[in-house]
């Protein structure tokens, strides 16, 4: 899965291994990190979209 940048931020980067997400968000000069380890990638995708939307980076 290849995660959709979220309003707010500048450029987003994910990393998948099975059922864990890495996502790293940029803008401005922030950088905000997250991982989320689940039982099934539904689950993880899920919670990495849900995240991700809530507290995009700002300036």
């Amino acid at each position: 899965m290849t995660s959709t940048r979220p309003a707010g931020a500048e450029a987003a980067r994910d990393w998948w291994d099975d059922t864990t997400c890495t996502l790293l968000l940029a803008g401005g000069h922030v950088l905000s990190g997250l991982q989320v380890t689940a039982t099934t990638q539904t689950r993880v995708a899920d919670a990495v979209k849900g995240q991700a939307a809530e507290k995009p980076p700002s300036s």
